[in-house]
């Protein structure tokens, strides 16, 4: 757990009567998943995971969903990504349209967003690797964005995933 986080939960327990409320019950719980998750990821017993929760500063909450991935390398997590979003159901205005993609690059762009490495991606597909390269490659292109992290950002900003 960061230690910001840390420090604000100590806070807000030092601020807290003997019995916490509803409130702060649901966010302590929240904590406690989102640490649970975090430590699955890292363990290597967990892949993507989406789950809702509350960024709050001060007096300000804001409800969000935040899918996180373990990043490997070598066959070890070395870390962990999260996106966050907020959970508005107000449509943004500066969506862009759902690109015409194939069937096999919108499987590949879903993968991406799991954080599944190009071996891995190919053996999900029943492809070869140099196949699962090329869907990547046709799929940055189509989407006009130079990695597989943009992409997935894209995706996710746009509402396409």
């Amino acid at each position: 757990m960061p230690v910001r986080l840390r420090e604000q939960a100590a806070r807000d327990a030092d601020r807290s009567s003997a019995m916490p409320s509803q409130g702060q019950r649901s966010d302590y719980r929240n904590v406690h998943d989102a640490r649970e998750l975090f430590a699955r990821k890292v363990l290597g017993s967990t892949n993507a995971t989406t789950q809702k929760s509350v960024l709050a500063r001060g007096d300000v909450r804001v409800p969000v969903e935040m899918t996180s991935v373990p990043l490997h390398a070598d066959g070890a997590v070395i870390g962990v990504l999260t996106i966050s979003r907020p959970d508005d159901p107000r449509p943004v205005v500066r969506r862009e349209p759902p690109p015409d993609l194939t069937p096999r690059q919108h499987e590949t762009l879903e993968h991406l967003s799991q954080g599944l490495s190009t071996p891995e991606i190919a053996a999900r597909m029943q492809v070869a690797e140099e196949t699962a390269r090329n869907h990547i490659r046709g799929l940055l292109r189509e989407l006009g964005v130079h990695s597989r992290l943009e992409a997935v950002v894209k995706a996710f900003r746009n509402d396409w995933l």
